[in-house]
């Protein structure tokens, strides 16, 4: 072993001295700097681009919203301003919501609050081709209502809900054992984060 490690050294040796010697032969040597390396993704503790995080507060009263108050999503930025239009998932990704807020603190006419009384709220997935309107539900919660007429839950999904480029997120809160009621005025903040469409 100890008359191998001579020739080692002999052998890195020459091989650190080899471009001086092109040099020296004429062989010109330009060295190369190399700036383009890649910025590094601004991962969290779920390993995901912060940049693609989405945070969503439902607004009622939106011309062409989903159900009887026309709400629709808009997404909320880093920096707390709500943006101007109602969200979309971008073409060729696809929104996995992993946590839904919902609650209501004023009622419609003629709800009792009663300790007993229950509001079921719905999450739904919503696609639209032409006159086809496909809206099915992909989460339902419920809560009862307190003495002083609130209610509402915090749902955290294991497995999330995906929605895809084209479709939209639908939400509502009812009570269903009155059907002469209209839908109830809900706020909802709807939390996840954007992916690559793997079929895109």
């Amino acid at each position: 072993m100890l008359r191998i490690l001579p020739l080692v050294l002999s052998a890195v040796i020459l091989a650190v001295g080899a471009e001086p010697a092109l040099a020296q032969r004429g062989r010109p040597v330009t060295a190369v700097e190399v700036t383009n390396f890649p910025t590094p993704a601004l991962r969290t503790h779920v390993n995901s681009d912060v940049r693609s995080f989405v945070v969503l507060r439902r607004q009622p009263d939106v011309t062409g919203g989903c159900g009887l108050q026309e709400s629709e999503f808009f997404r909320v930025g880093s920096n707390g301003r709500r943006e101007d239009t109602p969200f979309r998932v971008p073409a060729g990704q696809i929104l996995v919501a992993t946590d839904v807020d919902w609650w209501i603190a004023d009622f419609t006419k003629g709800v009792d609050k009663e300790r007993n009384d229950v509001r079921y709220f719905d999450l739904s997935i919503e696609f639209r081709d032409g006159p086809f309107v496909s809206n099915l539900s992909v989460l339902r919660s419920s809560a009862f209502v307190d003495f002083q007429g609130r209610s509402g839950r915090s749902e955290h999904m294991t497995t999330g809900v995906a929605v895809a480029s084209g479709s939209r997120l639908c939400a509502s809160a009812q009570v269903f054992d009155n059907p002469d009621l209209d839908e109830l005025r809900v706020q909802v903040i709807v939390r996840g984060y954007l992916i690559p469409d793997p079929d895109a």
